[in-house]
């Protein structure tokens, strides 16, 4: 029971001391409030202002961005809304129209932009143009002005005339003409004096100019030939007159090259006979290109063709002069001669040595490998390329001298023997030199264009050209370069299906035949005289029974 009690006791007071401290909170807030402190008030507008503010916190509600397919498919559904406002539309115009109801058009005006019409006004009036007539006809002097002098005729134009300080200078006591401009102008521009030409007795200007051609002292025109020139002009001078006479002797004709503005001399607009000797001539060029030089210098070239030209002459049996285009012609053909080469040549090339074809890496350095490996000390003329065997013998060269002198039987080997008979070491050298341009362009490991050009390749063919004569002073006691340059020209020759120089029949008579037809002659000779007596005899028998 004490225990109890002594329970009740303390739960009073603490109920006590609460209520108390309650009350003495509530005082201070009064106190408080009374000394003018701002609280916030609580009335229901402020309330309802603070329960929105709640609600756009993100503290009381998460506002959550649209993703982007979202989006979409709210543009799609808005889309789809407006084609099937659009079609109910339509369809509800077709049925207005199939009942015979017209619709007014509500559209207004059409709004352009482009075409407009407005006033322009000015802050200042536009002036008001003056013509004036203006009159620059000087008229001529009066009967009054003392003109005692007389004014030489104008020169022709084109002729030289003094302008020195005499040309302006006038004879003392001659009155200046005054001249009198009828315009609006109430003040006439100065005078200006009468120019007079010096009159020199020793210089006569003639009233016009005859030319002759290849004229001479004894046919030039008398003097008194002369006609009045035309009246002169301020504004035309005077022209130069042809002549009338002329001697038909002086005049050559010549056969004019047809060619395009701008465009080069081309063989066919040569005449017939220019064109025959251009081509034979060509022929020859080409010839001696291919066996004396391949990469000829710019005298060289013309060397060639003048030698080549009077080998033509000298063929067809006419000497005819050699002009500027012709030249042209023929000395265009040494680059023609050497693309012809590589052209013939870069086809064999991968098919002899075995370049692939392809872009992965192995290919691109089988290639590379290859192509350093033929360089290397001229290995590429060798028919053993793995054991360096066969010098100057591989099967590529013989197949390029076929295809470039000895492609058929009036191919320019066949047809002049005197320049490949045997194969030059010149012509030699330049198959070498083809070969090697065609190989070069496998450097890369991928097949690119090399161009065969002088400046690259002159020093390669020289280069070969020395190895060739070296090899040929090397092996002098064997001539073993004459002979691969025999073989040469004569699988080249049976190549081309020509018949063999040796073997090709000749149109000579021998003694025996010459002397079995005089024989034959003679007999047949002896038989009419026996055929002659025995007609007479028998036409006098005749005569003698009549």
């Amino acid at each position: 029971m004490a225990n109890q009690s002594t329970l009740r006791q303390r739960s009073t007071a603490t109920t006590r001391t609460a209520a108390a401290s309650n009350n003495a909170n509530k005082e201070n807030l009064t106190d408080q409030g009374d000394g003018g402190a701002a609280f916030p008030s609580h009335n229901p507008s402020d309330a309802e202002e603070d329960e929105d503010d709640n609600e756009g916190s993100p503290v009381h509600r998460r506002v959550r961005r649209v993703s982007e397919k979202q989006k979409l498919l709210d543009a799609e559904q808005e889309e789809a809304e407006e084609r099937r406002k659009a079609r109910a539309e339509k369809q509800a115009k077709a049925a207005r129209k199939a009942a015979g109801f017209i619709e007014v058009d509500k559209r207004g005006p059409i709004q352009d932009d482009t075409f407009t019409s407005r006033t322009v006004t000015t802050t200042r009036p536009a002036a008001t143009k003056q013509l004036a007539q203006r009159d620059s006809r000087v008229p001529p002097p009066t009967k009054s002005l003392p003109t005692t002098a007389r004014v030489s005729d104008p020169p022709a134009r084109g002729s030289h005339q003094d302008t020195g300080s005499h040309s302006t200078r006038h004879r003392q006591g001659e009155d200046v003409p005054r001249v009198t401009f009828r315009g609006r102008d109430p003040s006439p521009p100065p005078p200006r004096p009468v120019i007079r030409a010096p009159c020199n007795p020793d210089r006569i200007i003639p009233d016009h100019v005859t030319l002759h051609l290849r004229a001479d002292r004894d046919s030039s025109p008398p003097s008194s030939r002369r006609t009045p020139s035309r009246s002169p002009s301020p504004d035309v001078g005077e022209k130069r007159r042809r002549s009338s006479s002329y001697d038909p002797d002086d005049i050559r004709s010549t056969q004019a090259v047809k060619t395009a503005a701008g465009s080069r001399p081309r063989a066919k607009d040569l005449d017939d006979i220019s064109k025959e000797y251009t081509a034979h001539a060509i022929d020859h060029f080409r010839c001696l290109i291919s066996t004396e030089n391949f990469f000829p210098t710019h005298s060289e070239t013309g060397e060639f063709v003048r030698r080549s030209w009077e080998k033509t002459c000298e063929d067809l049996g006419e000497e005819l002069p050699l002009s500027t285009t012709v030249h042209k012609l023929i000395a265009g053909r040494v680059a023609h001669t050497r693309g012809e080469a590589k052209t013939k040549v870069k086809a064999m090339t991968e098919v002899y040595y075995g370049f692939r074809t392809g872009h992965n890496k192995k290919t691109i350095a089988y290639n590379r490998k290859l192509a350093e490996e033929l360089k290397e000390e001229c290995l590429f003329a060798y028919k053993d390329v793995a054991n360096k065997k066969g010098l100057f013998k591989h099967p590529i060269i013989q197949k390029a001298v076929n295809a470039m002198w000895f492609a058929n039987r009036r191919d320019e080997g066949p047809s002049h023997p005197e320049y490949f008979k045997p194969i030059p070491v010149e012509a030699l050298a330049a198959i070498l030199t083809v070969i090697e341009n065609t190989i070069d362009e496998y450097l890369t490991g991928i097949k690119t264009e090399v161009p065969f050009t002088t400046t690259e390749y002159r020093t390669v063919y020289d280069t070969h050209l020395h190895s060739l004569l070296d090899f040929d002073k090397h092996t002098a006691k064997y001539h073993l370069l004459d002979k691969i340059l025999t073989r040469l020209h004569d699988e080249g020759r049976f190549h081309s299906g020509a018949q063999p120089i040796a073997d090709a029949p000749t149109s000579s008579l021998s003694k025996s035949v010459l002397d079995a037809a005089l024989k034959e002659y003679e007999e047949e000779g002896s038989d009419n005289e026996d055929d002659d007596e025995m007609e007479g005899d028998a036409h006098d028998a005749g005569s003698d029974d009549e």
